[in-house]
């Protein structure tokens, strides 16, 4: 741990901890996979925390707020003649707003035009679903696909269009599915839900995540959570309303002083609402979250 690691857990006065959260030994997960990390997958992983923020999410419930972070990793011989990457992290603790006020609405002035199209991809963690049926929704898709792994037994059905910001302060006028290629709300959402009913545990609901993500490791994060018989209509609304987002995510591309690594919206009656935000040492949540916030139970496996 650094010396400035150290004076901020210190200063934090919360709880730290330290653990292996992978090695080269071949593991084998609930699912029954088979799981082996070689050394420079590891190595590239210390990289990693070396360099961004790195959250910690409770079974990947990402519409959640972080609980900590991970500031630090090293690599460890272990007593069987394998390797560890061992990490050292802090909690967050958590500060209730008093007010539902966005201090992230208003971040400057708007100085350039929106760009007309927009390049995105959406991220989807291909263990919730048959391997058949992936491929087929896959090549189904209406966007470029990612496929992710997040290591655990049943991660949540998540649907992540991950957005570049490459603009600035801009106006971005009418519809955001209008600079998705061509794409439309229909098209999507008919994907998105159809695939979803195919999923391990479909009963399960589900959540869509826009993430605006900047060029120096910040997201602007807008959270579209759905149950098996929501609507879909809903969902096309949200994204094409998210032209206010990415307005907020340019102006704060151009912004040093806010104090904040993600900043989070959570969609609902036809808005988009701060929902909570987090800085290096502390996790905001507005009272419209606290009243709001959805079950976690509801996204999860048995």
């Amino acid at each position: 741990m650094t010396e400035s690691e150290e004076k901020m857990m210190n200063d934090l006065g919360g709880s730290t901890f330290r653990g292996v959260i992978a090695t080269t030994k071949p593991t084998v997960l609930a699912s029954g996979e088979r799981v082996v990390f070689a050394r420079q997958a590891l190595e590239g992983m210390i990289a990693q925390i070396d360099a961004e923020f790195i959250p910690l999410n409770q079974e990947h419930l990402t519409l959640y707020p972080p609980t900590g972070r991970i500031i630090g990793g090293s690599l460890e011989p272990t007593n069987d003649g394998y390797e560890a990457l061992v990490v050292e992290g802090v909690a967050l603790p958590i500060r209730d707003q008093s007010a539902d006020e966005d201090p992230f609405a208003l971040l400057g002035e708007i100085q350039e035009e929106a760009p007309e199209t927009i390049s995105v991809t959406v991220q989807v963690e291909t263990r919730n679903f048959e391997l058949a049926d992936w491929k087929t929704i896959a090549e189904a898709s209406p966007l470029p696909v990612e496929e992710v792994q997040k290591w655990s037994s049943l991660p949540p059905i998540e649907w992540l269009i991950a957005i570049p910001v490459t603009w600035g302060a801009a106006k971005f006028a009418g519809s955001f599915f209008e600079r998705l290629g061509g794409l439309t709300a229909e098209t999507l959402t008919r994907w998105i839900g159809k695939a979803s009913n195919f999923a391990k545990e479909s009963h399960r609901d589900r959540f869509v995540t826009l993430s605006f993500d900047l060029p120096d490791g910040r997201r602007l994060m807008g959270f579209v959570p759905f149950s098996p018989d929501t609507d879909l209509v809903m969902l096309g609304d949200a994204v094409d309303d998210a032209a206010e987002l990415a307005e907020i995510a340019g102006a704060w591309r151009e912004t040093t002083g806010v104090d904040a690594r993600i900043i989070a919206y959570l969609y609902s009656a036809g808005k988009w609402r701060l929902a909570w935000f987090v800085t290096d040492s502390m996790v905001f949540r507005t009272p419209y979250f606290i009243e709001h916030l959805p079950d976690p139970l509801r996204f999860l496996g048995e």
